[in-house]
């Protein structure tokens, strides 16, 4: 796991002093300027091996995703990626544990909005990696404030997928059914093993209640058969 050294009470006095002689005249606490990852060219020069131009454009390209196995990518990228705000997982935190579909530790780094866990984004990204082509991440629903999780847009169809790591609320549970009734041909509501029986009761001839690794094994068949179908028609 990379971590990045923590200024020294030392070197943040320095800091600190360096603003105070950039702005003389300001009155209270003194407002440092968001950092930029872009105009860092330290580490957009490590980033693109000397170039920093070729930096730029791998950073733009990372950041089109909010998580990443930390063995999918080089030690740099993983700093610049924490430098810019991404977090990533650790064992000893509960907010921060990541476990794949077989129950496993991972090791992830992520870019955690408000309000939702690490493991979530993690679930999402991993599902949208099936097939990046045709996937979708917080698909938008048309005339509404909610989102669908994961969306694959295949030829002749439109699967939806909705992940659900804790007990939901009866009204909120009802609500997202809905929306994966009215706008999906197929959807998988995907929850822990130990919830499955208790929702299966929301299953339709469309959708499916299931765990994440009963989930995965449907998608791939479905997603291969449109590969399939693709080669025939080449």
């Amino acid at each position: 796991m990379v971590e990045i050294k923590e200024l020294s009470d030392f070197e943040r006095l320095k800091k600190e002093i360096k603003y105070i002689k950039m702005y003389p005249d300001q009155k209270g606490p003194i407002k440092k300027p968001e950092y930029d990852i872009f105009s860092d060219e330290f580490v957009m020069g490590k980033l693109g091996k000397g170039n920093i131009e070729q930096g730029k454009k791998r950073m733009k390209q990372l950041l089109k995703r909010d998580c990443y196995l930390l063995k999918e990518l080089e030690r740099v990228e993983i700093e610049a990626l924490i430098k810019h705000g991404y977090v990533t997982s650790n064992s000893r935190d509960e907010k921060l544990q990541v476990r794949d579909e077989k129950g496993r530790f991972e090791y992830v780094v992520c870019l955690l909005p408000k309000n939702e866990g690490m493991q979530h984004v993690r679930d999402k990204e991993f599902i949208a990696s099936l097939n990046r082509k045709i996937s979708e991440i917080e698909w938008q629903v048309p005339k509404s404030m909610h989102r669908i999780d994961v969306v694959f847009n295949l030829t002749d169809k439109r699967i939806g997928v909705e992940v659900q790591n804790s007990a939901l609320e009866y009204a909120r549970l009802e609500e997202k059914i809905e929306l994966l009734e009215k706008y999906f041909d197929k959807w998988f509501l995907i929850v822990p093993k130990e919830f499955v029986e208790k929702y299966s009761y929301l299953e339709s001839s469309k959708g499916k209640v299931t765990t994440m690794k009963e989930a995965l094994l449907k998608l791939r068949e479905m997603l291969s058969k449109k590969e399939e179908i693709l080669k025939k028609a080449k």
